[in-house]
């Protein structure tokens, strides 16, 4: 249901009449901003952004829209839903700036825990939400497992 609430939200400001009927409107705008709060905040986005520097340009994303981080040779790859942006950084410095709910989990990825879908840990493969599989290394096995049961994710496969 929130899902659903969420995606009629974003739907409605993206309507000319409605953002339009907005402007006139303070109090309804401010209504409106609330609500979408709400539901953001329900849905688990604490409003964390992520700001990618690529070139000239600065791009922020929301934290809670990053599905996993790659390490591409020396460039480090974001993924999306709706797309992969290359940048330069490295793992170390991307964990300081990151939520705590980014999990290291190979010495080339760094997932968001809260878009696993589920995890097997005989095959040590993270299945993501949108259906990519990311490796688990024997090296961060462990920390995995403690992190995602500290968390009670309860889509762990035991091995």
């Amino acid at each position: 249901m929130v899902e659903d609430l969420r995606l009629y939200v974003r739907r409605m400001m993206r309507d000319e009449s409605v953002a339009a009927t907005l402007r006139e409107s303070p109090k309804l705008r401010r209504l409106v901003k609330r609500l979408y709060d709400e539901v953001r905040r329900a849905d688990g986005d604490d409003g964390s952004v992520f700001p990618v520097k690529n070139g000239a340009e600065t791009k922020l994303f929301r934290a809670s829209d990053i599905f996993f981080f790659e390490a591409q040779g020396r460039k480090i790859a974001l993924r999306t839903k709706a797309q992969e942006i290359l940048f330069y950084s490295n793992f170390d410095q991307l964990l300081r700036q990151l939520p705590d709910w980014f999990l290291r989990c190979h010495r080339g990825y760094i997932v968001n825990i809260k878009k696993i879908d589920g995890v097997n840990f005989a095959d040590n493969v993270i299945t993501m939400t949108e259906g990519s599989a990311v490796p688990i290394s024997r090296t961060y096995r462990d920390s995995v497992r403690e992190r995602l049961e500290e968390l009670k994710v309860k889509t762990v496969k035991e091995a």
